[in-house]
């Protein structure tokens, strides 16, 4: 599919696009397996736990979009994200655009992909902080 070709199915419109985007639970797994070795188990638990530690979003989710409500968030969260010992200088040039990327059909009440959540992180083990920092990146990415 071409950047920005509307896919339409049975169930659901799919919108394609080359710019980064968050990450959703698939693409999570994904990542973390080839990045950081992580079996699809690890991965979950550990996001689990971070979920728990009220660090990221609700990690189940198929989105991978940045509803509003969650742009909104962001502008005071991305003055935190500067503090990340491994991204921080990469959240320096996060520039918050107006405009958000809803999908056809998607608003706030629908999901949205991990974000973070403006706390800052203490005590993790070392399986969290690597998947918190992959996690950090892509906000970071999706931002920029």
């Amino acid at each position: 599919a071409s950047e920005g070709s509307v896919t339409l199915t049975h169930f659901a419109i799919y919108t394609y696009t080359e710019k980064p985007t968050l990450h959703n639970l698939p693409q999570l797994l994904i990542d973390a397996a080839v990045q950081l070795d992580y079996s699809h188990e690890k991965t979950v638990k550990t996001a689990l736990n971070l979920w728990a530690k009220k660090l990221i979003s609700y990690p189940f989710t198929v989105q991978n979009t940045i509803p509003f409500g969650v742009w909104k968030l962001m502008l005071r969260n991305k003055k935190n994200l500067r503090y990340n010992s491994k991204w921080g200088k990469e959240a320096k040039r996060i520039r918050m655009p107006r405009r958000h990327n809803f999908r056809n059909g998607e608003c706030i009440y629908n999901g949205f992909g991990i974000v973070t959540t403006g706390l800052h992180p203490t005590d993790l083990s070392r399986d969290e902080e690597k998947l918190y920092n992959l996690i950090v990146k892509s906000v970071i990415d999706a931002f920029a």
